[in-house]
């Protein structure tokens, strides 16, 4: 594939035909290698001719690998070692960003912790109070019900001369409330 995309730009790769050379000597020893490996018989001139091309081949690679390290080092320019310093220095920056950043992440992570632990300190004491809630409800509803019944039966209409007397009874206590707070004022 790479050599393919080389090809439709030949004017940039100008070492096109070593590369395919070297490509078609990796297949046949790829060929030689799956030819070994399923035990298929190999007649003395095709290894022969095998041997060769893997010579070849390892004599492109190995031109190949000297021509990559033989370049040579030169000083850098005054541009290139401010332009280098001045990105270890933003990388510095960086890390020391974000180790401020990695320790602001502990101390919310800690009270995040601490935040769940009192929801859940809060979430226990809420359902304890919502059933002690729920049995007063419950004890209330059957109170009141219970005033309700009583009150029906003691105010019915055929009770209406106890509750005459009642009020009677009422209307005494007031007037000698009232004749005994005259006589000490």
């Amino acid at each position: 594939m790479e050599l393919k995309a080389q090809k439709k730009k030949k004017k940039l790769y100008k070492n096109l035909r070593t590369k395919e050379d070297i490509l078609n000597l990796l297949k046949k020893k790829i060929e030689l290698m799956k030819n070994r490996y399923e035990n298929n018989e190999i007649n003395e001139e095709e290894e022969q001719n095998n041997n060769t091309e893997l010579q070849k081949l390892e004599y492109y690679l190995e031109k190949r690998n000297n021509n990559n390290n033989n370049y040579v080092d030169r000083e850098l320019f005054d541009e290139e070692k401010e332009k280098m310093d001045e990105w270890e220095n933003r990388v510095q920056k960086q890390d020391e960003n974000l180790d401020v950043v990695h320790h602001g992440l502990k101390s919310l992570k800690y009270e995040l912790n601490q935040a769940e632990e009192g929801i859940d300190y809060i979430q226990k004491k809420i359902k304890k109070t919502t059933k002690k809630t729920d049995k007063s409800h419950k004890k209330l509803t059957t109170q009141t019900q219970r005033i309700k019944d009583l009150t029906n039966k003691l105010r019915s209409s055929d009770k209406l001369c106890c509750d005459i007397i009642l009020i009677l009874i009422l209307l005494g206590l007031i007037g000698v409330l009232v004749a005994i707070i005259k006589q000490k004022y």
